[in-house]
């Protein structure tokens, strides 16, 4: 079972850590064995970060709030927000039919018919386990094609997940926002602060009862490039990473709490350590799967990017609020 299904509190932490004899972080780096970056990371050191993940919710605990004041303004949202949500007049069935500029022809002058070509890509893809080769494309049998097919259409799949999911995060950031809130956000771009991380992927490598999860590969990335943001020092949070993480057209958002404290100590810490406390464990929620392809899942989608973009806003001015009060302090004591 997937780390990500099977740890989900300390005590089960504790049981396979020690099971497992695991190794500090520290440890696992010093090996002359171990690739460093995160993306060749696994389950091994999933334990050495001592990674707690809790069940996936239908919204992100972090958000709740926030997207309870979005839900209460809905009659103020964009009209193409509400046109995004509500969905392409084809079915799923006959948009996989549909190439992408047969799409774009059928909505012209339309922000969002660019994304319903990009939904039409995706959807050409075949079931999770079986290869993700877009229908119409698999080579035949009977032919040498298959190697020459593996090395040209695998990139594409994962550009066709790129591409859809961006064209839809940007889309609901930018007409979420009115037109004179100052600052805007963009959480796909870089900036002097970042609000979160997007990570696309090819194919869902675990499926638990027909449905997908995560693999401890991908759960590993996350970890890694969420750490990595909290060393850069550009998080929006110091303590709060939030990681984006699109599959073919699922969305699912993951929210990593790094403490001072745990930030100072990860790489000594031992997985082995049973008096440790809390703050010796690294949280991890997130939502389930929500899924572009149907109005439920771009509503949720939309709930969380809108919520999110509320409280970026709420820390960034905060923060702006304490430089002025600093300022204040610092001249009032020079008088």
């Amino acid at each position: 079972m997937a780390y990500y299904d099977s740890i989900q509190n300390e005590s089960s932490y504790q049981a396979a850590a020690s099971s497992r004899q695991a190794q500090s972080f520290e440890a696992l780096q010093s090996s002359a064995h171990e690739e460093t970056a995160a993306y060749h990371w696994g389950a091994d050191h999933l334990f050495a970060l001592r990674v707690i993940c809790k069940p996936p919710n239908a919204v992100l605990p972090l958000l709740q709030s926030e997207i309870s004041r979005v839900k209460a303004v809905k009659d103020e949202w964009h009209d193409i927000i509400n046109e995004l949500i509500q969905g392409p007049r084809e079915s799923n069935a006959t948009l996989g039919q549909m190439w992408e500029g047969d799409v774009l022809r059928s909505y012209p002058n339309s922000v969002v018919g660019y994304i319903w070509g990009h939904l039409a890509s995706t959807l050409k893809l075949q079931s999770p386990n079986d290869g993700l080769i877009p229908a119409g494309l698999r080579p035949n049998p009977q032919t040498d094609c298959i190697i020459y097919h593996e090395h040209v259409e695998e990139p594409m799949v994962a550009e066709y997940t790129a591409v859809f999911a961006k064209a839809l995060i940007q889309t609901i950031i930018a007409f979420g926002q009115s037109l004179d809130e100052n600052p805007s956000i963009d959480l796909l771009l870089p900036s002097r602060k970042q609000v979160a991380l997007f990570e696309s992927k090819r194919l869902f490598q675990h499926v638990k009862n027909g449905e997908p999860t995560v693999s401890d590969g991908l759960l590993s990335q996350v970890v890694g490039v969420a750490l990595a943001m909290r060393d850069s020092g550009v998080s929006v949070s110091a303590e709060n990473v939030i990681v984006i993480v699109a599959i073919k057209h699922h969305i699912k958002f993951f929210h990593l709490t790094i403490t001072d404290t745990f930030h100072r100590r990860f790489k000594t810490l031992s997985p082995r350590d049973e008096t440790a406390d809390l703050e010796s464990f690294l949280p991890v929620e997130s939502t389930e799967w929500l899924d572009g392809a149907t109005m439920d899942g771009r509503q949720s989608i939309a709930h969380h990017l809108m919520a999110l973009v509320r409280w970026a806003k709420k820390i960034a001015t905060k923060e702006s609020d304490d430089i002025v009060s600093n300022q204040d302090e610092t001249t009032e004591t020079s008088l």
